[in-house]
């Protein structure tokens, strides 16, 4: 079940990217609901086709709870883009300036 709707997820950043793209954007910020990668920080297919999009410039993600979990996923600069955990809490209900 869960592979199938990972997949349906790609599917959809794909459309999204390449919309945007198609359109002419060169500086992309991608916005997920869950983090782009495994609890491992491992490159994940988000993460490829991000990359692959080449104009991919900020990641903003949240769904990470709780003290605990704040350091799962990337945070700061990889790959050359700035990635962004915004949950709530990790930010203490706090606002992050984005540009």
């Amino acid at each position: 079940h869960d592979g199938k709707i990972y997949k349906r997820e790609q599917i959809r950043l794909n459309l999204s990217l390449n919309s945007a793209i198609n359109a002419g954007y060169r500086k992309i910020i991608t916005m997920l609901h869950f983090p782009p990668t495994s609890d491992k920080k491992e490159e994940s297919e988000f993460i490829i086709n991000i990359r692959r999009s080449g104009f991919v410039k900020k990641v903003i993600y949240g769904h990470l709870h709780g003290e605990a979990s704040f350091d799962s996923s990337l945070k700061g600069r990889h790959y050359g883009i700035d990635f962004n955990l915004v949950s709530a809490d990790y930010l203490d209900f706090s606002l992050l300036k984005i540009l």
